[in-house]
């Protein structure tokens, strides 16, 4: 089985042992960095900025791969809960709960790219820095955390597609559509990962000054992430779902047609019927999860409005 190396370690010691061991390596590395490079603050705006971004750092790759155990988990759960409506469970598992090497080198080498582009200016620079080992140690963190995004990105997405092919094949019933809800568990579990990495993001803020260029990469890739967390997953089992829908149309029309109409009550009870069938919804999300992904939107702003509040507070208090 290609159980990624992050859940094994994990599953024979601890899930926060390798999310631990990142976020002090990293933190220690950039204090001493920090400190020994007196003239950083010539290059950033303040320390506090150079302290959000040095805290965004060590701590996106640490609570990503503090999630990995559970989504994986969760992922094979939710394949294990699909097997009575799965014509083959066994290439399910596979497709969902098993990325290839393939694509995580691929997410890898695309978020490697990202990360080395966003520190251009420092790469061609005509003059060198009086700060040349942090410089360079936040360009490497830097390439560590957009690695760590893309990486997962790619995992995710390609088990979203995998959900989305086997949902073409699933044994859907219109009438029962609660043997389908994995299909929207993965989906909203992704949506929740997403949303805890936005909540971040305000710590690139610490001195109280927002700047676009911090957010603006973050918000629209975790927007588009968000879009297709949602939609894909469910995408094969909606288009199963319409297609056993109008299947039913189409017996019940020809029932209909071919009822003796003087028979009112059993005529009546057939348009009654079609009417119920043609305002189902043809998604496997229901109004409970429906809401609960709307609630999962609201986590980065919380987060945000309760750190100016904090920060609004400690300025009184100053």
């Amino acid at each position: 089985m290609n159980t990624l190396w992050l859940v094994r370690v994990a599953d024979r010691s601890h899930p926060l042992l390798v999310p631990l061991l990142w976020l002090t390596l990293s933190l220690g590395y950039l204090t001493l960095v920090k400190n020994l490079n007196t003239g950083a603050l010539e290059v950033w705006p303040s320390e506090a900025a150079l302290w959000g971004a040095i805290l965004v750092y060590c701590l996106i790759p640490a609570y990503f791969f503090l999630c990995t155990p559970y989504i994986w988990h969760r992922s094979e759960a939710a394949v294990r809960a699909l097997t009575p409506v799965l014509p083959d469970p066994a290439f399910a598992e596979r497709r969902v709960a098993q990325p290839p090497l393939w694509v995580q080198v691929l997410g890898i080498i695309v978020g490697v790219t990202h990360g080395v582009l966003q520190y251009q200016s420092l790469l061609f620079s005509p003059e060198p820095s009086d700060s040349v080992l942090l410089d360079y140690s936040m360009l490497a963190a830097n390439v560590i955390v957009w690695a760590t995004i893309f990486w997962l990105l790619a995992w995710r997405l390609y088990s979203a597609s995998g959900l989305c092919r086997i949902g073409f094949s699933v044994r859907a019933d219109i009438y029962d559509k609660r043997p389908l809800r994995p299909f929207v568990q993965v989906a909203m579990l992704d949506i929740l990962v997403v949303m805890g990495a936005l909540a971040l993001m305000p710590l690139q803020s610490l001195d109280a000054e927002f700047r676009w260029e911090n957010y603006e990469a973050g918000l629209i890739i975790g927007a588009f992430s968000i879009l297709f967390f949602f939609a894909l997953p469910q995408w094969g089992v909606h288009r199963s779902l319409v297609a056993r829908r109008a299947e039913r149309l189409e017996e019940l029309r020809q029932a209909i047609n071919g009822c003796d109409h003087a028979d009112v009550v059993r005529l009546h009870a057939l348009v009654s019927h079609r009417q119920i069938i043609q305002s189902t919804s043809s998604w496997p999300v229901d109004l409970k999860m429906l809401t609960r992904s709307l609630f999962y939107l609201v986590i980065p702003p919380l987060a945000w409005v309760g750190a100016a509040l904090v920060e609004d507070i400690v300025d009184r208090f100053l």
